[in-house]
């Protein structure tokens, strides 16, 4: 609804697909099995009671975001394919890295921080 935004707000605004790696993450987290979704809440709760929740979640492989695909953030970042790597990415709060490993064929350098 583009129309209830400002005028500023709506010359901004990007509508995004949701291309072939959005499907992909998005059917791997339906398609993964009731049985192994138990398991993993009950590993990662006893990970939580040595580790933070992070931690424990990271090293289930559990929790990883999707923010957007490397496709998307081309469109956002007003990139193409011959523009190359420019710039420095810097992600805080990077989590287990999975957001920012897509978005490093864009950049010169990235620093990280969690």
């Amino acid at each position: 609804k583009k129309q209830l935004l400002s005028p500023e707000l709506a010359s901004k605004f990007v509508e995004l697909d949701c291309d072939s790696e959005t499907q992909v993450f998005m059917d791997r987290c339906i398609q993964r099995p009731r049985y192994i979704r138990w398991a993993m809440g009950i590993l990662a709760r006893m990970l939580r009671s040595l580790f933070s929740r992070t931690t424990a979640n990271g090293i289930l492989g559990k929790g990883g975001m999707f923010v957007m695909s490397k496709a998307q953030a081309r469109t956002l970042l007003q990139r193409n394919d011959e523009s190359g790597r420019d710039g420095i990415l810097l992600d805080v709060g990077a989590g287990d890295g999975n957001v920012t490993e897509r978005l490093l064929p864009l950049y010169r350098q990235t620093v990280v921080t969690e």
